[in-house]
């Protein structure tokens, strides 16, 4: 990459923004799959959890 001149740049810059935009593409679609599915488990899970403790600790 150290040996690039102005005119290669665009070349690089054309091919760095599509790149870019793939990769911004799949990180939303990614993190969209990945939020809502770790949203529900850690939830369910962590809400159960949390739900559990507070009702034991609220009646003792």
């Amino acid at each position: 990459m150290r040996g690039l001149t102005n005119e290669n740049d665009w070349l690089g810059n054309s091919a760095n923004n599509k790149r870019y935009i793939e990769w911004k593409i799949e990180w939303k679609i990614g993190w969209k799959i990945e939020w809502k599915i770790g949203w529900k488990i850690e939830w369910k899970i962590g809400w159960k959890i949390e739900w559990k403790i507070e009702w034991k600790i609220g009646w003792l």
